[in-house]
Order: structure tokens, then sequence, then C-alpha cells
């Protein structure tokens, strides 16, 4: 072979390498590897693998205790321990998308703060969404598990990766109990107003309770609850000033001290602000209506739309006004398009 054919073959392998070099390289797909982080505006956090519309979350189950599972999965537990598993379907699919919602509004990446340094969101009601495990809910229904477990796993399967979002961003998706009748809008009870959350008409049961104390006992209780509030007569020192068009107490006046009804309710552990009182005798009862912060989606309320026929989405787009529910790849999609992550 001459000189030239040489190098015209040592050209022709050196470039038969070099594709199939090229040609592995593209074959190799390392997705599982690929996370979304927050844009370096911000101390860069890693999040989660969203693969396949799957979100794993770090969920704490104590204060020692954290698990990871996938966000349907623990979406199951949700449904199970914040509405009753006897609700209609309807109902149980527009608290699947609330609770799905809710959870992913604490990932950092949709503007959320997740529940402490170790876990993304808890499963203490009272700072974040309950929760129950399978042994829990093994326990509490017996030999009713295993139609009441696919009831649930139906819900959260049914409206697998749906969201609830405003103007593109995920909304906070609070709900409650029971109205009474009538939600609250956010400002009334949070300080913050948000567009979605309004107060609405809802067709929930009153649901009335009464509490008794004794006039002695209620007036050690607010003089303990409001220091400087004096009070020296309860039937003249307690008053309620205004209420909300819920009719949920706006402001008490309780000797000096002029309160909100929500710091009344929480001093007196009562089930709303949406209450009212009597003198019986030496005794003071106190009947309120509607039980817990009454903003969002009434539970109590989203199973009677259910009962008259009404679907999930068009339930929850009767407590969250103005809303629209879309799939979670779609809103992935649409965040990527403004730039509000990047994937390395």
């Amino acid at each position: 072979m001459s000189k030239r054919g040489k190098l015209k073959f040592i050209l022709i392998v050196s470039l038969i390498v070099l594709v199939i070099v090229f040609l592995s390289r593209c074959n190799e797909q390392p997705i599982e590897n690929i996370q979304l982080i927050l844009k370096p505006t911000a101390p860069q956090i890693s999040l989660y693998p969203y693969i396949d519309e799957e979100v794993t979350l770090r969920v704490a189950i104590s204060n020692d205790s954290i698990e990871e599972m996938a966000l349907e999965e623990y979406l199951i537990g949700v449904v199970a321990a914040e509405m009753p598993v006897s609700f209609e379907m309807e109902a149980l699919k527009a608290q699947a998308v609330a609770a799905r919602t809710f959870t992913l509004r604490h990932i950092p990446a949709f503007s959320g703060t997740p529940c402490s340094s170790r876990a993304d969101i808890c499963t203490n009601s009272s700072c974040c969404q309950a929760w129950r495990s399978e042994s829990d809910m093994k326990k509490n229904w017996g030999d009713s598990y295993d139609d009441n477990a696919a009831r649930i796993e139906n819900a959260v399967a049914a409206t697998t990766g749906m969201v609830i979002t405003y103007e593109g961003e995920l909304i906070e998706a609070l709900y409650h109990s029971s109205s009474g009748g009538f939600t609250e809008y956010a400002q009334n009870v949070f300080a913050h107003a948000k567009p979605y959350l309004v107060g609405v008409s809802s067709p929930d049961t009153d649901y009335e309770k009464s509490y008794t104390f004794t006039i002695d006992e209620l007036t050690e209780k607010l003089n303990n609850a409001f220091k400087g509030a004096s009070i020296t007569s309860l039937k003249t020192d307690l008053a309620i000033l205004s209420r909300y068009e819920s009719g949920r107490v706006e402001s008490v006046r309780i000797g000096k001290k002029i309160v909100s009804g929500r710091e009344l309710r929480q001093a007196l552990n009562l089930s709303s602000a949406a209450f009212s009182y009597r003198y019986d005798g030496k005794n003071i009862i106190i009947t309120t209506k509607g039980f817990g912060h009454g903003v969002g989606m009434s539970q109590y309320g989203a199973n009677a739309f259910a009962e008259n026929g009404y679907t999930y989405d068009e339930i929850l787009k009767h407590y969250y006004k103005g809303v629209s529910l879309i799939d979670l790849n779609t809103l992935f999609d649409a965040v990527n398009v403004s730039n509000n992550f990047f994937v390395p």
C-alpha cells in the first residue's frame, strides 16, 4: 500500500471511531440523575426527582422520624385522615386535589416553605395536614379496611397529577371541616388577601356546638389569656363589637382590651369564630357554628355538593374563585417556559 493509501486508511478508521464514540454518548440516558433546582437567585436547594410524574417527599412522621414517600402514596394517607371515607367519591376527589396542591405549594420551587430543614411536610394537622399510615387505617377501619382503602386509593388515582392554579401558579389550597353556611375571606383570618380565597355560600350543615362555663371560670380564663383586660364584671365587660359578612366575629371587647374573634376562639379552644353567647344564671353558654377557620373549601360543603351531582372540579371552582385545574406536567412545562427552573 502506498504512503498516500495508508494515510487515507488511517483517516477513515479515525472517522469511524469518532462516530462510534459520538453515538455511544448519545445513547446514554442519565435521566434518573436529573433534578430540578432553584435558580441561583437564592441558595441552591436540590429538590426531588420529577420522573414519570412522580414526586418524592420527605415527610416528618414525628419529631424523630422522617420518611421518604411518593406524593401520590402520601396523599392516600392525607385523604384518609382529613375526610370521612363515607363521603361521596367526588368530594374525596376534591380533597385529593386540594391536598396535592397544598403539599406542592410547600416546595421551594413553587415559592413555598418546607415544614422544616429536614422535611418538606409533616403529619401534624395544626402545621400541615393530617395523615394516616396503613397500619393506622387497618386499626381504625378493621374489617372495612379493604373497601375503605380502595375508595381512598380510587379518589387519589382518578385525580393523579391534578393541581389547582391561579394565573399559572399553585394556590394556597386551604380547607376546613365545616363553614356553617358561608366561607371566610383569607384576610379576615390570615391577614393576607388572596383573590381566590373569598367568602362563598356553602351547603354544609351548621354544625353547632355549645360550651358552658361558670361566669367566674370564664372571667379567670379571659383575664389570664388577655393580660390587661382587667375584667371585673363579665356581663358588662364582654361584648361582641362587629361581625364579618360570614357571621364570624370580627372584634370583641374584653374588659379594657379589644381582641379579634379569632383570638378569642383560640383562647377558649372553640370550634369556630362564628359564635354567640348567653347567660344562664351563674353560667355563660357560648354556641359556635361550623368547625375550623372557614377559609377555602368546606369539606362537609363539598360532600353536600357531591350529593347533589356536582363533580370534583365544579366543587373546587366554587370554593376557589377564578382558578384552573391542570395536570402537573402542564405546570412543569409552563414553569420551564417561564425560566423559573433549570435542569443542570
